[in-house]
């Protein structure tokens, strides 16, 4: 505390000057690694606050670390940093801020570096997405229609689907972090195709700032994203078809989403889950056996202590809850009443548009 109190009051000012002097430090006593904490003055303070403009130039910001991180790989010792995030719990407790253990890379973030292109391999843990996007088709007169983001998480099959009319950084970033919210578990993998509303900066940094490996499909390995592919068609077209809906609708959809879609398939809506067999021969194949037809949520507690994977504020005994206070078939009749309705006021209005 001494060397920390001797840096004097420039401590809330330059944070990177203070930082380099402490990393220093650290590298002399014999440290194999420091880490700090990055934070946003927005997030912890009112701009009110009658010290802001100090709190402000203190905060340490995704550049101020990147600067710290070069500096620590200049005199030879491992940079670690952690943020906060906290949009999912702060619905429920505004008062919680939960922290992500993530290590900056090397280099700087850039749309051919954002992610790597291999397959990923969850090991039985939830939390690795499978990410693609479903156009709902433009009109002949050239009027855009909306665009569903399918997430599905490879081991529980728990998806999650978030209409937007557009792909753009302004309406897929916040489309992106409500969708994550969405998951009762920690997200530890993002994989979509090369597309470019995913193989971006803005998304790079935000799922970096989550602490999220990001990866992209692999040249001539077309089942790579098999199974968001098979999603695509058994659950976004299934229940909203190829008719053209206007991007206009796109909060509308989202209405139906969240209050009846995604509850149904995961809570009521059995999916098959593979066993693979290997033969004498060294051939692989799967089978799909009886008892291994599970909605997502008796996947996920058929895994070993899934208590473990769940994300701060979300309980084993609040999901029993909310998949029992629905019957299947109560779930489904509701769920295509709500879609019946809301099919016959956008198509209709979008065909006006078209």
């Amino acid at each position: 505390m001494k060397d920390f109190n001797s840096l004097g009051t420039d401590c809330w000012v330059d944070i990177t000057s203070v930082g380099q002097k402490l990393i220093l430090k650290c590298k002399k006593a014999g440290a194999d690694a420091v880490k700090f904490q990055m934070w946003r003055a927005k997030d912890l303070y009112s701009s009110n606050h009658s010290n802001w403009n100090i709190i402000k130039k203190s905060e340490l910001s995704f550049d101020k670390a990147r600067k710290l991180k070069d500096f620590s790989d200049n005199i030879g010792i491992e940079f670690f940093c952690s943020v906060f995030y906290f949009p999912f719990c702060q619905a429920k407790n505004p008062e919680y801020r939960s922290s992500t253990r993530f290590q900056l890379g090397n280099s700087p973030i850039s749309a051919r570096s954002v992610s790597l292109h291999t397959k990923p391999d969850p090991q039985g843990k939830p939390g690795f997405l499978r990410v693609d996007t479903v156009h709902q088709g433009d009109a002949p007169n050239g009027a855009k229609g909306v665009y569903h983001i399918n997430l599905v998480d490879e081991v529980t099959q728990w998806e999650v689907i978030v209409s937007v009319g557009q792909i753009a950084e302004s309406f897929l970033k916040p489309a992106l972090e409500i969708a994550l919210e969405l998951f009762p578990f920690q997200i530890l993998g993002f994989h979509s195709d090369n597309g470019s509303e995913y193989i971006n900066e803005f998304v790079a940094r935000l799922l970096l700032g989550m602490g999220v490996e990001q990866t992209k499909g692999r040249s001539r390995h077309c089942n790579d994203n098999a199974l968001i592919e098979s999603k695509n068609g058994s659950a976004v077209r299934k229940w909203w078809g190829y008719a053209f809906i206007h991007q206009s609708f796109a909060n509308r959809l989202n209405t139906v989403n969240i209050e009846h879609l995604m509850p149904y398939l995961n809570f009521h809506h059995p999916c098959a889950f593979a066993m693979e067999i290997v033969a004498p021969n060294g051939k692989r194949r799967k089978k799909y056996p009886h008892d291994q037809y599970k909605t997502p949520l008796e996947k996920f507690l058929s895994l070993k202590n899934p208590a473990q994977y769940l994300k701060p504020c979300v309980t084993l005994e609040a999901l029993k809850k909310w998949a029992a206070e629905k019957t299947p078939n109560q779930a489904a009749r509701e769920l295509q009443e709500a879609r019946r309705q809301t099919l016959k006021t956008v198509l209709d209005a979008s065909a006006t548009m078209s």
